[in-house]
């Protein structure tokens, strides 16, 4: 299951712009 939450958390990561 933390390999789905992991993958979700990636696409949204990867979708949103660089806040750091």
């Amino acid at each position: 299951i933390l390999d789905n939450f992991f993958n979700f958390a990636a696409r949204i990561l990867g979708k949103l712009p660089d806040k750091n």
